[in-house]
């Protein structure tokens, strides 16, 4: 919503992606690389035109890829698409190197110099991150104090999941 104005924009990363009017009776075929918008009153929603379709520079693909990726990883969701069975015996996570499931535990704000997870202090904790099918690793999930042996007070634990 803009002002007096309704607008929904498509902006297609792959494929095609179809941007109809409420009645589906015109649309556009929107190809990769390619944006455009069916605009419309707040007065009269259902009444409107559709925009020019114009091509997204390449910077612009990479920022949209980059935000939708974000967004699904912030939601806990892939890519959509299952893993193959080649990439659930690779590492295909990185920072720290990580299997398909494989968990991971980091024990984060822990005094310098201390080996084990001080857990029993209010400020630090033990997070668990889980590697996903696309290739990254889940927002964290901070572990109750008594899981403080799953997490190394120096270096990040990788292994099978204890869920």
């Amino acid at each position: 919503m803009d002002g007096d104005e309704i607008s929904s924009k498509v902006e297609t990363l792959s494929g095609h992606v179809a941007l109809a009017d409420h009645k589906q009776a015109a649309a556009l075929d929107l190809k990769r690389g390619e944006s455009a918008a069916f605009v419309s009153s707040k007065a009269n929603a259902q009444k409107g035109q559709f925009t020019a379709v114009y091509a997204l520079s390449e910077k612009q693909i990479a920022d949209l890829d980059q935000a939708t990726q974000i967004a699904r990883m912030d939601k806990g969701q892939g890519l959509g698409r299952a893993p193959s069975s080649e990439s659930k015996d690779k590492e295909i996570c990185a920072e720290p190197i990580g299997k398909f499931k494989q968990c991971s535990w980091t024990c984060e704000k822990n005094p310098q110099g201390e080996k084990r997870c001080r857990t029993d202090l209010s400020e630090v904790q033990c997070v668990r991150r889980i590697c996903n099918a696309n290739g990254s690793w889940s927002e964290p999930t901070r572990l109750p104090a008594s899981s403080y042996g799953n997490c190394d007070g120096v270096r990040i634990n990788v292994g099978p999941c204890d869920y």
